[in-house]
C-alpha cells in the first residue's frame, strides 16, 4: 500500500487564500485516484486540515496557503499545483 500524507493549513489566512478549495480538490482526487494511469491501485491519500504552524506570520508573509505533501512544503499552493505534486509523487513511488 502506498500511503501519502497531505496536510493543508487550516489557519485563517490560508483558508482565506484558498485552503478549503485545495482540500476539496484533493478529496475529489482521492476518490478518483484509480482512474489515473501509472498510479498504484493501492495508493491512499491521508488528507487532513492541520492547525496553523505560524510560518506565514514571519517577514515573508505572502506564502499562504501552505500545504505539505508528505514532507514537501508547497507555498502559495493552489488545487492544480497540489494535485500535480501528488500525482507526480505517486507515479515516481510506483
Amino acid at each position: 500500500e502506498v500511503n501519502m500524507k497531505v496536510r493543508i493549513c487550516g489557519g485563517t489566512k490560508c483558508m482565506f487564500y484558498g485552503a478549503s478549495n485545495i482540500y476539496e480538490c484533493v478529496s475529489d482526487l482521492q476518490e478518483s485516484l484509480a482512474e489515473y494511469p501509472g498510479i498504484p491501485e493501492d495508493a491512499v491519500l491521508d488528507v487532513e486540515l492541520v492547525p496553523c504552524d505560524g510560518s506565514c506570520k514571519g517577514k515573508d508573509s505572502k506564502i499562504s496557503p501552505v500545504v505539505y505533501v508528505d514532507d514537501a512544503r508547497i507555498e502559495r499552493a493552489t488545487g492544480p499545483i497540489v494535485m500535480e505534486k501528488i500525482l507526480d509523487e505517486l507515479q515516481v513511488n510506483q
